[in-house]
């Protein structure tokens, strides 16, 4: 399809690129990059998921899209990582490796599924 307004369109991208604070955002796990594609949440495109749960470590995160940042919540629960702090050291510890497992497994999946693909084409 033509473009029937091109200068429209670079402008709506440059206005895109402005708000996500950089010219290549990139969902960690599915690799999204398209800023025409990425859903606003807030002010920002790309969501702040807290890897082990905010009560457990609320500095470490990674960005994720909308739809990725659901499905590691998701798998975090389904995992029963339990987001709620925890006064004990060693039980605390224990529940961010789980969470940290829980993530490292998701993070594998989606290199198979990016690394697959690409190694079909070549």
């Amino acid at each position: 399809m033509k473009d029937q307004r091109p200068i429209r369109t670079v402008l709506r991208e440059v206005r895109r690129i402005v708000r996500l604070g950089s010219e290549h955002p990139t969902c960690l796990l599915c690799g999204i990059a398209e800023a025409a594609v990425l859903v606003p949440v807030s002010k920002k495109f790309l969501e702040d998921h807290h890897i082990v749960g905010s009560s457990h470590d609320s500095i470490l995160t990674t960005p994720l899209c909308r739809n990725c940042h659901y499905l590691a919540t998701e798998n975090l629960l389904r995992a029963d990582v339990s987001m709620q702090p925890e006064p004990d050291s060693v039980k605390r510890v224990a529940i961010i490796l789980l969470a940290l497992a829980v993530h490292l497994e998701m993070l594998a999946e989606a290199c198979r599924v990016r690394y697959a693909a690409r190694s079909r084409k070549d």
